[in-house]
């Protein structure tokens, strides 16, 4: 798959548009002129015979260049399609520890995802919704952005080691 960033992809596709966009400016102005002459010629010239050869018309090879232009431009725009990274963020709540978003491909397996860090609770794992009722179970990344919602336990009171500890996290 090619590998480009966004900048170099965009630059891209505007140089192909503004080729496109020459290329069937060319073709309207060579068939209308084309047409033009056409007419003119039937009223100077004879009639050409019956069995005789066609011209071959110049603007014929514009027209294919057109068409060229226009399929050279669908691909790209395809392989821009292909390559849009989607972000996977990470809401961990208030007092805790913020994680940075990810970028991954659509389809792209998933790294690990992160455990985060948050005193008086302990992490209870990634959930889909922020109700968390659902797990975020998924070993692929969809097609679309994705947050992903963590849950919190609190840490039994036999956890903290004294009341000093108890208290300095009431307070909070």
């Amino acid at each position: 798959m090619l590998k480009t960033n966004a900048k170099s992809l965009r630059f891209i596709v505007f140089v192909l548009l503004f080729c496109l966009l020459i290329a069937s400016i060319t073709v309207f102005c060579t068939v209308s002129s084309h047409t033009a002459l056409a007419d003119e010629g039937e009223q100077t010239q004879p009639a050409a015979e019956p069995n005789a050869e066609p011209q071959a018309e110049g603007y014929k090879l514009y027209i294919v260049l057109g068409i060229a232009g226009v399929l050279l431009a669908i691909v790209i725009v395809v392989v821009v399609i292909a390559n849009k990274k989607y972000i996977l963020a990470f809401i961990v709540g208030k007092r805790a520890q913020p994680i940075p978003p990810r970028k991954y491909l659509a389809g792209e397996e998933l790294d690990t995802l992160p455990v985060p860090m948050r005193n008086g609770a302990r992490f209870g794992g990634w959930y889909a919704d922020p109700y968390l009722k659902e797990p975020f179970k998924t070993a692929t990344m969809p097609k679309k952005d994705t947050y992903v919602f963590a849950k919190w336990k609190r840490r039994p009171r036999w956890y903290y080691k004294d009341e000093a500890q108890i208290n300095a996290i009431k307070k909070r």
